[in-house]
């Protein structure tokens, strides 16, 4: 059964007085182009056992949430509320992924007593660039207090399609072709990711720089194919010799980006799911 969304929880009907005030985490999953949130499932179900380990050793409340992006509904009722503002552009998109982000940490606050929620974004392919735009827009809510998260770590990976699908992929597949927005909307999107996503746009403190502020920083980490033809090696290279973590003392605020070196491609949701959560 396909769905345009996943939520898996760690948590029980009941939980003792003793463990009601457990941490929590949200890691919260943005998905490429097309954005379909059920090419995603093996990789998302995987790394939700991996994360867990841990977190259910440190009393951790773990929630993992995905959503497929606007436009891209399998069934009729999906995107029926919006139709008329189909197909979304990346802006659109942007601001219809924050959103969601925030109304799941919220109703996580309001379920468990609104104490803070720690959130881990992860982003594939423009789903990454959408995690930056979110990074910016939180940097600016914070500035206005109007922030519902209180700290925000962020994963990032920019990782070529293949051609080749296995059954769970391609009936997902098969579900695209016979949306109603699928197809009109990925096209509409890549034109406008073309047009928008050409270089560099984040200040310092986004990619994590010291700045006067109480505000906990961000940490970054991107996961870069290599040989990508959806990201030019240049521009890769360019981009890890500007803004890296380099080994430098001093600079371990700078992200930490790797190259990988496991030939697993930009269309890792396909066949590589497993090593790629593993990462």
């Amino acid at each position: 059964m396909t769905t345009d969304k996943i939520h898996m929880n760690s948590s029980s009907s009941f939980i003792p007085p003793r463990q009601s005030r457990r941490r929590r985490l949200l890691v919260f999953f943005i998905t490429g182009n097309p954005g379909l949130i059920e090419y995603y499932r093996t990789f998302l179900t995987h790394l939700y056992a991996i994360v867990s380990r841990f977190t259910s050793l440190q009393g951790v409340d773990l929630h993992l949430f995905g959503q497929s992006l606007g436009g891209f509904g399998i069934h009729q009722h999906g995107d029926a509320a919006h139709e008329d503002e189909l197909p979304l552009g990346l802006e659109a998109q942007i601001q219809r992924v924050h959103h969601t982000l925030l109304d799941a940490a919220q109703s996580m606050r309001i379920s468990d007593g609104d104490r803070p929620v720690k959130v881990v974004l992860v982003g594939h392919s423009v789903g990454a660039y959408i995690l930056l735009e979110i990074l910016r827009l939180q940097q600016e809510s914070r500035r206005q207090d109007k922030l519902q998260t209180q700290y925000v770590e962020i994963v990032g990976g920019i990782l070529s399609l293949v051609t080749r699908f296995p059954h769970d992929a391609a009936a997902t597949t098969a579900a695209f072709i016979k949306s109603k927005w699928g197809i009109r909307q990925a096209l509409h999107m890549a034109k406008d990711e073309i047009a928008t996503i050409t270089e560099d746009r984040w200040d310092d403190e986004l990619w994590g720089a010291a700045v006067a502020s109480s505000s906990p920083k961000t940490k970054l980490f991107f996961y870069f194919g290599e040989n990508d033809h959806w990201v030019a090696d240049r521009t890769r290279d360019e981009l890890i010799a500007a803004r890296a973590y380099q080994t430098t003392r001093g600079e371990e605020w700078r992200p930490k980006m790797e190259i990988d070196q496991n030939n697993i491609p930009h269309g890792f949701c396909i066949k590589h799911s497993v090593p790629t959560a593993e990462k």
